[in-house]
C-alpha cells in the first residue's frame, strides 16, 4: 500500500484527489441549497399565513399582494430546484436524488453540515404542507361563505329585487337584475 504522498504524486492519486475535492465541494453546495429551500419554504408559508389574514379581514389589497408574492417565491423555488439538480448530476450523473439515494451513495456516512440543512428542509417542508392544508380549509370556506351570499341576494326568486332594480328570471334558473331609473 502506498503511503499518502505517493497516492498524490501519481497520476491516478492526483485523480483521486480532485475528485474527493469535488465530492466534498458538492456536498457543501447541497447543504447550502437544502438550507436556501428551507428559508424559501419558510417565506412561502410566512406568505400564506398573510393571505389567510387578509382573507379573514376581507383586505383585498394583501390578497392580491400575497399571490404575486406566492408567484415570486414558487419561481425562486424553482429556480433552487435546477441547482440542486446540478449538483446532483455533478454527485451522482442523475438530476434527482432522494435522500436515500444520497445516503446510499455516501455508504451512510453523511457530514453533519448536510443531515442538519436536510433536517431543516423537512421541518420548513412540514410547516409549510400544514399552512397549504389550512389555507386550503379557509380559502373553501370563504368561496362557500361567498356562493352562499349571491344565493341569497340573487338566486330566491322570492325575494324583490333591491330598490331601483327590476327583476326578471334567466333562461338558465337565475335572475336577471336590470337597473331602472
Amino acid at each position: 500500500m502506498r503511503n499518502p504522498e505517493e497516492l498524490h504524486a501519481s497520476p491516478a492519486g492526483s485523480r483521486q484527489a480532485v475528485r474527493a475535492h469535488q465530492h466534498s465541494s458538492a456536498l457543501s453546495t447541497l447543504a447550502e441549497l437544502y438550507r436556501s429551500e428551507a428559508r424559501l419554504l419558510q417565506n412561502l408559508t410566512s406568505v400564506l399565513g398573510r393571505q389567510q389574514q387578509a382573507i379573514e379581514a376581507d383586505d383585498l389589497d394583501t390578497l392580491d399582494d400575497t399571490v404575486f408574492a406566492t408567484h415570486r417565491v414558487l419561481g425562486t423555488i424553482s429556480e433552487a430546484r435546477r441547482r440542486r439538480s446540478a449538483v446532483h448530476m455533478m454527485l451522482a450523473g442523475v438530476e434527482e436524488l432522494d435522500s436515500e439515494d444520497i445516503d446510499k451513495l455516501l455508504g451512510g456516512d453523511l457530514p453533519a453540515e448536510l443531515v442538519d440543512a436536510r433536517a431543516v428542509l423537512r421541518a420548513a417542508a412540514l410547516e409549510l404542507s400544514r399552512q397549504v392544508r389550512e389555507s386550503r380549509a379557509r380559502l373553501e370556506g370563504a368561496v362557500s361563505n361567498g356562493d352562499a351570499l349571491i344565493r341569497s341576494v340573487y338566486g330566491d326568486s322570492g325575494q324583490p329585487a333591491p330598490s331601483g332594480w327590476h327583476k326578471a328570471e334567466s333562461a338558465h334558473g337565475g335572475i336577471l337584475l336590470n337597473r331602472t331609473a
